[in-house]
């Protein structure tokens, strides 16, 4: 019993240095920044390596039954290239429809590239995996648990996005489940409200 109570004492500790040490980016301003000044969008490409291009249409989309539908459909549409990242992908009525989606899009000779968390779509992932990649989608896991990179265990992806020919764009805070789509989505538990996010 006492080799337990050290492997259990070691595994705690290892936690506490990984979720209290990891290595971070420190992102942040000195001084306060006035948001309709060209100052900060410099500030704003810089930081996310990137260029803000104007003339764009911005639809809010609020919760999975506005969501899903457009996603979908803007796969659906697809002629080049869809690039999915997600923290959550899990099987399900609408999982399913996007793995039916992507699939069938990457048949098409569409080039599809999808990539999931790991830890969020944890015991889903080569359950999605499979039929996307029989179908010429590439997947890929973010940040593996792995012995030798523990110590970025807690560095995950949480980013929820899509992006359909580089045209077409959906970020937010939902990824691919049941509990986003329909009330009772999570386990299927009558009575209980579909999570809300946004897109």
């Amino acid at each position: 019993m006492l080799y337990l109570t050290i492997i259990g004492g070691a595994f705690i500790a290892w936690l506490i240095l990984v979720f209290l040490f990891t290595p971070a980016i420190p992102y942040h301003i000195e001084a306060p920044i006035d948001t309709r000044s060209d100052h900060f969008i410099h500030v704003l490409e810089s930081t996310c390596h990137s260029t803000l291009e104007r003339d764009n249409k911005v639809e809010i989309l609020t919760d999975g039954t506005m969501f899903y539908p457009a996603m979908l459909d803007a796969i659906c549409g697809a002629r080049e290239t869809v690039n999915m990242e997600c923290y959550i992908f899990k099987r399900g009525e609408i999982g399913n429809r996007f793995i039916e989606a992507l699939a069938d899009r990457a048949r098409a000779g569409v080039r599809v590239t999808i990539v999931m968390d790991a830890v969020g779509s944890f015991g889903a992932f080569h359950r999605s995996a499979r039929p996307l990649r029989e179908a010429g989608c590439r997947v890929e896991p973010y940040q593996r648990m792995r012995w030798y990179s523990l110590a970025r265990l807690n560095n995950r992806t949480h980013r929820e996005l899509l992006v359909v020919d580089g045209q077409i764009a959906f970020v937010g805070g939902a990824g691919v489940a049941d509990w986003w789509w329909k009330p009772g989505g999570k386990r299927h538990r009558p009575g209980r409200p579909m999570w809300r996010d946004m897109m």
